[in-house]
């Protein structure tokens, strides 16, 4: 399946769900896994292709950074992201 970046988008705002509770510390860290089960938990049905390209489309564009192979930090960037699709989102 070949994911349009719009979707892939799409679906990056849905991974990023999981970090809203944590955007107040200061590097908000989670592990893959907590991303894959929250995306899952949000999107019901969703496919690990389409969180693949969400978490693909984030670690591409340095919204999120590795810290070891499980761990991921929404960077500064990710963070403005985030709050800049979230008030695009609240507008429409």
């Amino acid at each position: 399946m070949t994911h349009l970046p719009a979707e892939a988008e799409c679906h990056a705002l849905a991974i990023l769900r999981g970090y809203e509770p944590f955007l107040e510390w200061t590097a908000p860290e989670r592990t893959i896994h907590q991303c894959r089960e929250f995306y899952f938990q949000q999107e019901g049905q969703g496919s690990l292709a389409d969180f693949t390209a969400g978490l693909r489309f984030l670690l591409e564009n340095r919204l999120l950074k590795r810290l070891t192979d499980e761990r991921l930090e929404l960077t500064d960037a990710g963070r403005a992201w985030h709050a800049a699709r979230a008030r695009h989102h609240e507008d429409s």
